[in-house]
């Protein structure tokens, strides 16, 4: 009887004996995964630019969730506003960058990985073959090593720095009274923000890993339309002639570069290469042009005022 028979299912294995392994079928231990011939073999491969590219699209998230509820919360709080959107990305790459050291190869920016080659790979817990229809062998793994665990790690190193360091600079930084309240009503929000982005991705990881591009181009339209409907943006001529003229640039900066980064991780999915991507870079601006373009026709008062003559 071969390997493949003494190991049923997708993805149970057994230890190479040349790396001190166990003669028996199990799951692999973390960073290692089966090879064709069942063997738990190491996770050795570089990370492709779309694994790269999920990882900050989930760096993005909580970060994307910080600045909405500071914009919503510290509007007319300008430099409370201020430090805490300074704050928020500090947070993200300082938990970044240690969440990189501690995966192997450790001490290095870069990722030993074992490659996504399809979304089964990240759920293994579905998958445990059943012996004879009687016994389960137990053999779930995180297949996909390090995309699945790296994440839950680096929101903890964040969650706690914005814990620790938040209260400690608000103390000394923010007077007392409304505007204190106001910094700590924004740091209890990441209490909020990171346990449900992990619970979003303990269950929708795989999900997440081949359409976050298609959710990043709707969820920043999104944005961006209900951003220029609450502050009144039916133009061009608002923006510049409104005060907030840079937060205005910012939001809408933003929105593009996310639209950037929406086009380039399509394209690298498909295989496309930088030649190949720039055509689709230069229409990031067209929804906003097509949203100032044609506003004029949906305003609501321009659509009554319509109804009301064709009545008179």
């Amino acid at each position: 009887m071969d390997l493949v028979e003494k190991c049923p299912g997708r993805y149970c294995g057994k230890l190479n004996f040349s790396i001190g392994g166990l003669n028996e079928c199990t799951s692999c231990p973390s960073g290692y995964r089966t090879n064709v011939s069942k063997y738990c073999m190491p996770c050795n491969e570089s990370l492709q630019l779309y694994d790269w590219l999920y990882l900050g699209f989930m760096a993005i998230l909580p970060l994307a969730l910080h600045w909405l509820y500071i914009f919503s919360v510290c509007q007319h709080k300008s430099k409370l506003a201020v430090m805490h959107i300074l704050s928020a990305p500090c947070e993200l790459c300082f938990a970044g960058i240690v969440s990189l050291l501690l995966f192997s190869p450790a001490g290095t920016l870069d990722l030993d990985s074992c490659t996504v080659r399809q979304l089964s790979d990240w759920y293994t817990i579905f998958f445990n073959p059943k012996i004879k229809y009687t016994t389960t062998l137990h053999c779930a793994q995180e297949a996909v090593y390090p995309l699945y665990s790296i994440v839950f790690v680096c929101y903890l190193f964040s969650l706690s720095l914005s814990i620790i360091l938040r209260p400690i600079w608000t103390y000394k930084c923010v007077g007392k009274g409304a505007e204190r309240k106001l910094s700590t009503k924004v740091t209890y929000a990441a209490l909020y923000f990171y346990p449900t982005l992990m619970l979003i991705h303990a269950i929708a990881a795989g999900l997440l890993y081949y359409s976050f591009e298609y959710l990043l181009i709707l969820a920043s339209m999104i944005a961006m339309v209900i951003y220029c409907i609450k502050r009144d943006l039916l133009n061009v001529r608002d923006i510049f002639n409104e005060r907030k003229i840079l937060q205005h640039t910012f939001i809408f900066f933003c929105h593009l570069l996310l639209l950037s980064y929406a086009i380039i991780a399509t394209g690298t999915f498909f295989a496309m290469n930088i030649s190949q991507i720039l055509p689709y870079l230069s229409a990031t601006p067209i929804p906003l042009a097509f949203f100032f373009l044609t506003v004029q026709f949906t305003d609501p008062n321009t659509v009554a005022l319509e109804t009301t003559n064709r009545e008179l």
